[in-house]
């Protein structure tokens, strides 16, 4: 069951200026994952809890500025 999520009376300026910095983020923690991963092997330490999260509240965010 989906569920559309979007924010009232949501300012643009500032969800635009969080989708930038949450974006910011997602690359740090896609570069650590990256220099923490051996090619060839699992590394279940070089996840980050939360991460998917990230990519949700831009979705939400941009979703609520359209």
């Amino acid at each position: 069951m989906k569920k559309d999520i979007k924010l009232k009376d949501c300012d643009k300026a500032r969800a635009e200026m969080l989708i930038k910095e949450i974006g910011k983020v997602r690359c740090w923690i896609q570069g650590w994952q990256a220099a923490h991963l051996t090619p060839g092997t699992v590394n279940l330490r070089a996840s980050i809890p939360g991460e998917d999260s990230l990519r949700v509240m831009q979705i939400i965010l941009k979703d609520s500025i359209k």
